[in-house]
């Protein structure tokens, strides 16, 4: 289950709307009893779903969870307070002591050791099993481990652990909000990784609108649209020339084939985006956004500014920053007084922190890859190429973004490292032709209609357009009026057509899994 599968969508959402919503209704003062009845059943109704998603894995987002929140009674409260389970005095602290420092080690060792387990454990037992023999049975093992979105709910969990460490809140005294946070129904599969301070006001008191939640039910229709109708069919476009030995594709197919994966996984991972946003709003949440039209971007760094921006701010936070501060201090015990030491800490530090982005994706050496050719982009363009490209024409300073970026797709898409290269060499017309036939590219109506629609829609034009019917609207006028009281019906009939495509298509058998929740 999803949240783009029918069975949520129909009966599971329902259902738990139908108990959450009175609730959090009865709860008038957005706080007391009835809010954390309500807290209870988002619990309650996430570990469901996760069983749904992920099997018996649920014991693994237990086991974060429990970690986390016994690290910031610790953190906050010394050793006796950790051993008596003493809640009463956990305010922040900006000074560090060795026991604080021991704590946030251990829950770090823990949290990564669980992640690694889950992410890496299943490619090591699946090859194990090829060598022992075993029967294809042996397989479930492998499911249990292979958990949907664990690095999502550990980095978000850990973040909580870091920022206690660091006295930016207190740390909780209540598990149950803890246990909400960290299994946090909207965000379970494939983020946004949101933190405590984000989420965690909202659980202590937050109160149900018709206006946050009819805006929370059209992000979410928008969203779904942008899986099932654009994505979903661009797949049956990058799917089979991905698959295909690079050798057999034409440069056209090649280019294609980067192309419609470019603007599939951007559709795939926005729209569950928007759908996260949009639930949690119906919720009650304010939740962080997570793309800002990252195919608009002028250059490789504003691409990382617009791209999975909770991830970004993540790693800036908790790796790059720390690791660059302790690279400093390294270079200064060494005596170097050279002008530009802060670029090249900086500069080590982005490399490092990429080339762990791209492991966190998979055990796959292409996606290594991937990460270390974005840092490798980011220290070039640091060193003098983005004052270059500021100089340039428009045009060519976003040719440059989206070539870069959509040939690190490839990197990230490729079934290996030879296929990689292979489609690379296609794309500049190197490599020899092969004697077998080009694989043959579905000529479906709605893949290629999601193919326009996907490069129309990746630029702001929508929120530009948008924008001037705003404007329009707030304008004195015959005109103007007559285009406020049309907008409205105009988009609810919109979005109802949305949805009801998008149903009948998942009903016809068009459901895929997100391709981030496997991250």
């Amino acid at each position: 289950m999803s949240l783009g599968s029918l069975f949520f969508l129909l009966f599971f959402l329902p259902a738990f709307l139908a108990v959450y919503w009175p609730l959090l209704l009865a709860s008038r003062d957005r706080q007391g009893l009835w809010l954390e009845l309500a807290n209870a059943w988002l619990v309650a109704g996430s570990l469901l779903f996760y069983v749904f998603a992920a099997r018996s894995a649920v014991l693994v987002l237990l086991a974060v969870a429990a970690v986390d929140y016994l690290a910031g009674i610790a953190l906050a409260g010394g050793p006796a307070a950790a051993w008596r389970g003493d809640l009463k005095a956990l305010e922040p602290t900006r000074s560090r002591s060795s026991w604080q420092r021991i704590v946030v080690s251990l829950a770090l060792a823990a949290d990564l050791g669980l992640l690694l387990v889950c992410r890496y454990a299943p490619t090591s037992l699946v090859g194990l099993l090829g060598l022992a023999g075993a029967v294809p049975a042996s397989t479930a093992a492998v499911d249990v481990l292979g958990t949907v979105g664990v690095s999502f709910f550990v980095f978000r969990s850990l973040s909580y652990t870091f920022e206690v460490y660091r006295g930016r809140f207190p740390a909780t005294r209540n598990p149950l909000r803890f246990l909400a946070f960290v299994a946090f129904l909207p965000h379970l599969e494939a983020g946004p990784i949101a933190r405590w301070g984000q989420l965690g006001p909202c659980l202590a008191a937050r109160r149900l609108t018709l206006s946050g939640t009819s805006a929370g039910a059209r992000r979410f229709i928008v969203g779904l649209g942008k899986k099932v109708l654009i994505a979903n069919p661009l797949a049956t476009l990058a799917d089979p020339l991905f698959a295909a030995m690079p050798d057999q594709l034409t440069t056209p197919q090649a280019w294609l084939a980067m192309t419609a994966y470019t603007l599939q996984i951007y559709f795939d991972f926005a729209g569950y985006t928007d759908m996260a946003i949009g639930l949690g709003r119906m919720l009650g949440f304010e939740a962080p956004e997570n793309f800002a039209h990252p195919y608009a971007a002028r250059s490789v760094r504003e691409f990382w500014q617009r791209w999975h921006m909770t991830l970004t701010s993540w790693l800036r936070d908790f790796l790059f920053l720390p690791l660059a501060y302790v690279l400093d201090r390294r270079v200064q015990r060494l005596g170097w007084r050279a002008r530009r030491t802060d670029l090249l800490t900086s500069s080590l530090a982005t490399l490092v922190t990429m080339a762990l982005c791209g492991l966190w994706h998979g055990a796959a050496w292409t996606f290594t890859a991937w990460g270390a050719y974005h840092g490798l982009l980011l220290v070039i363009e640091r060193l003098g190429w983005e004052r270059l490209l500021r100089r340039a024409w428009v045009p060519l300073r976003h040719a440059w973004a989206l070539l870069a970026v959509a040939v690190g797709w490839v990197l990230f898409r490729a079934t290996s490292w030879q296929a990689a290269v292979g489609i690379a060499k296609r794309l500049v017309g190197l490599g020899a032709a092969s004697v077998i036939p080009s694989p043959a590219v579905p000529l479906l109506a709605d893949a290629w209609f999601a193919l326009v629609m996907g490069i129309v829609l990746s630029m702001p034009a929508a929120a530009w357009i948008e924008a001037r019917v705003e404007a329009w609207q707030a304008r004195e006028g015959r005109i103007s009026g007559v285009l406020r009281l049309a907008f409205e019906p105009a988009r609810a009939v919109a979005l109802a057509a949305v949805l009801v495509v998008s149903l009948m298509a998942l009903a016809a058998g068009a459901h895929r899994s997100f391709i981030y929740a496997r991250f």
